[in-house]
């Protein structure tokens, strides 16, 4: 099993695109479920721990400490939580490999969405080993599961996209360019657009409050 971690961290590239071909949807679907579960177990984990770690004042009894831990663990909704964070995740990784998915077809490559699920999903399942490594070394020292979390985050998104480069066989990239560079403006656009018919009510009415405070302190200086 070592061995075949450390040949994933050696040739990161390689190994995506030889798992991509081995895999159908039905294995990248099973594997993704699968993938986000657990990684939204580590997030409950790590919820649940905090809340019966967490040190109070010595002004309180013991048992208004239970209380309040009970109330907090109440509060937290650990089901709901899991099951939002298993939902978020699987979308999350489906919506990738999508784009992935639409990029490939714009360049016209014959990639299947199985193809670029499994990517995805591989680089994904790294990640939530570098979350679980940053949750046992958070008890130690957590600026270093920080760090490891991040530098895991940039190397897995350069692996996924130089082996999804490299897996469409191009002559020229500068189409791949261009339909990243064209996808993603499209991305941000319904995202800007969605943002604003979300948050537009909330942001209308924090401007009427703060024209609101800006008159009182124009009064205020007569």
């Amino acid at each position: 099993m070592f061995s075949n971690v450390l040949t994933w961290l050696k040739t990161p590239v390689t190994t995506l695109i030889e798992k991509s071909e081995q895999e159908d949807l039905k294995k990248g679907a099973i594997k993704l479920a699968i993938l986000s579960a657990v990684s939204s177990l580590i997030s409950v984990i790590s919820v649940l721990i905090s809340i019966f770690t967490r040190e109070y004042s010595s002004y309180y009894e013991a048992e208004e400490i239970w209380e309040k831990k009970m109330t907090a663990l109440e509060n937290a909704d650990l089901f709901g939580a899991f099951f939002r964070g298993w939902i978020a995740l699987i979308v999350t990784v489906a919506i990738i490999a999508v784009i992935l998915y639409i990029i490939a077809r714009i360049v016209k490559s014959p990639k299947d969405y199985a193809v670029t699920l499994s990517m995805v999903n591989n680089v994904a399942i790294l990640n939530v080993a570098a979350s679980l490594l940053n949750f046992i070394l958070s008890f130690i020292y957590a600026p270093l599961g920080i760090i490891i979390s991040c530098v895991t985050a940039i190397y897995g998104v350069f692996s996924l996209l130089y082996a999804f480069k490299d897996s469409l066989n191009l002559e020229n990239s500068d189409k791949l360019v261009l339909a990243f560079a064209g996808l993603f403006l499209v991305v941000i656009v319904v995202l800007v657009i969605l943002f604003y018919s979300i948050l537009g009510d909330f942001l209308d009415n924090l401007s009427d409050l703060t024209d609101v405070f800006s008159s009182f302190d124009m009064l205020s200086n007569f």
